[in-house]
């Protein structure tokens, strides 16, 4: 078994058995190279796969938290249809304060846009409302030379998806999410005119179009004007 695989299970593991608990932060990395006498490459590969099946969460500046003790193997067998489900059905969403900027691409976004970390790269965030009050914070990240000059577009941005598509000829093909329950912090509180502490869903979402990775979202979700509905068959 390759090294970053044993690193990769023994933490899942910890993560499942509640050893390591939900809301904990991870050793940093040195500390992690020391238990398990490995590189930090090493360590970086086994971190970036349970970030990418939400196991943990990678924040620069502030560690690594973990956020589910599920196994990646309980998903949504047999699923017929997953819808999304708003508060209210008869009003429609909006988009406010949308921002696009230019940030560096830490391990988790350069990982999932497959480009060097350091590399720079569009942050788009915006604030979705529906029936007069906020429903969900989103955080997508695209890289600038797929969508060159992508900032210009701040103000008509309401699906990225589409917008891609028209602009830069960039078409969804496939996608992969991950959810999981955490608290809100302050930024999240504040935005979202929930109180710190909250239940919010948190989805990691993974897109691309045939052949590159076509964006890389963070998005937090109100609970009480939000949910999944998911319907089984077999």
């Amino acid at each position: 078994m390759k090294a970053y695989l044993k690193v990769y299970h023994a933490i899942r593991q910890q993560i499942q058995s509640g050893e390591v608990p939900v809301g904990s932060m991870l050793p940093p990395e040195p500390m992690l190279e020391k238990q398990f006498s490995v590189s930090r490459t090493t360590v970086r590969r086994a971190m970036l796969r349970l970030s990418e099946e939400g196991f943990i969460r990678i924040q620069q500046g502030r560690g690594t938290e973990v956020l589910s003790p599920l196994s990646s193997d309980d998903t949504f067998h047999n699923a017929s249809s997953i819808q999304e489900i708003l508060s209210s059905f008869d009003r429609p969403f909006a988009v406010h304060s949308c921002c696009i900027d230019r940030i560096y691409a830490d391990r988790t976004i350069a990982g999932a846009l497959q480009i060097p970390e350091g590399t720079s790269v569009y942050q788009i965030q915006r604030l979705l409302y529906h029936d007069s009050s906020p429903f969900a914070l989103m955080k997508n990240y695209v890289r600038t030379d797929l969508a060159p000059n992508l900032e210009q577009y701040a103000g008509d941005l309401i699906d990225l998806y589409e917008l891609l598509r028209k602009k830069y000829h960039l078409v969804f093909f496939y996608s992969k999410e991950h959810l999981s329950a955490v608290a809100a912090g302050f930024m999240e509180a504040n935005l979202l005119n929930v109180r710190p502490g909250t239940p919010l869903l948190f989805c990691t979402r993974y897109a691309q179009t045939q052949t590159v990775p076509l964006e890389y979202g963070q998005i937090y979700f109100r609970t009480d004007q939000y949910a999944l509905v998911v319907e089984r068959q077999g």
